[in-house]
């Protein structure tokens, strides 16, 4: 029976509760949503970079996350190497058995400093912000509640007596900004760091009428990675990244190690593979593959927190693609572009 009723209410928490923020294991391949400083730091004339996560295969209506997002530099030139970027995100995520989602768009600009002299600019410290619109409905209608349960039959019913007064759409203006330190060292050795803000304005969201101080908290996001040259053909890419929110906190760390099949630097063709360990949550599993300035990783999260016995070990599996412009017709020679 406990069991039973545990259902309803863990839907109602999921209801009224505060949503979680879309994020993604494979963060370092959606550079924007990691943060508003990366939008347009690359060292071609555009990115499309675009990713899905299908999250907890074991219930009966698994989370479902897309995002998709398109960033360019411009100024280089006029602004004697330094430059901005611009770019736009598109969000969409689904879950739960009340089919809960959110679309959301974002425009995103960034400014980079160039650090130092030199005719090749090895450092620069970015700055962006960003400013989108969210748009999050439920179909009630498909929400379980403990008064449907029927103790005879010991079945649920299809007809709820609530009789609260909900809205199934609601959206709110949104706002991010972040920096970034990124160096190019050398051909061996590159770095990044930054921090993000997202939700400055901390909006207030929630689908009951009457409660307007449900506000979404600020979000803050921390990561460092670096590329470190083994030899000319395999290098590591050990990343950081830590996000708190109110109480909660997630610290993920791990590596990829790459292997390079040719020597073109600007246009590698390389696979590479790697594990993650996000505290406390899940281990991750990464493969990849990138030739024609594609890149193609797969990655899948093993659940190992205590949410391992409803979900099987299984945490949610992502696909991230990124392609990048020709960069052989840019004209940012020598810049560090974090490949992300």
């Amino acid at each position: 029976m406990k069991k039973i009723l545990l259902v309803p209410c863990l839907l109602l928490m999921h209801f009224f509760a505060n949503a979680q923020d879309i994020h993604f294991s494979q963060f370092y391949s959606s550079p924007l949503t990691l943060n508003p400083a990366s939008t347009g730091l690359i060292s071609s004339k555009f990115r499309i970079a675009a990713n899905y996560r299908d999250q907890w295969a074991s219930v009966s209506a698994p989370y479902r996350t897309f995002s998709g997002s398109f960033d360019l530099p411009f100024l280089y030139k006029q602004l004697h190497k330094n430059y901005f970027g611009a770019g736009i995100i598109l969000l969409s995520d689904k879950s739960g058995t009340g089919e809960l989602s959110n679309q959301s768009i974002y425009l995103s600009l960034a400014y980079h400093q160039k650090i130092g002299r030199g005719k090749n600019p090895k450092h620069y410290l970015s700055i962006g912000s960003q400013a989108g619109y969210v748009q999050k409905s439920v179909n009630i209608n498909k929400l379980v509640f403990a008064n449907q349960y029927d103790p005879s039959t010991k079945w649920f019913s299809n007809v709820s007596r609530e009789t609260f007064q909900a809205a199934s759409t609601f959206g709110y203006a949104d706002f991010n900004a972040g920096m970034m330190w990124s160096s190019y060292l050398s051909e061996m050795f590159s770095v990044y760091a930054g921090a993000t803000v997202h939700h400055l304005t901390k909006p207030s969201e929630s689908f009951l009428v009457f409660n307007s101080k449900n506000v979404l908290n600020d979000l803050y996001t921390f990561h460092i990675g670096t590329k470190i040259g083994i030899n000319d053909y395999v290098y590591l890419s050990p990343t950081l990244i830590y996000l708190a929110q109110t109480q909660s906190q997630e610290f993920t760390v791990g590596s990829s190690i790459g292997f390079q099949l040719n020597e073109d630097r600007k246009a590698p063709t390389a696979f590479y593979f790697g594990a993650y360990y996000r505290l406390g949550d899940a281990a991750v599993a990464l493969i990849g593959f990138e030739t024609n300035l594609t890149r193609v990783g797969f990655s899948y999260d093993f659940n190992v927190s205590s949410l391992r016995v409803a979900s099987s070990y299984r945490g949610g599996f992502e696909l991230s693609l990124v392609y990048e412009g020709n960069p052989k017709t840019s004209p940012r020679k020598v810049i560090y572009c974090p490949r992300f």
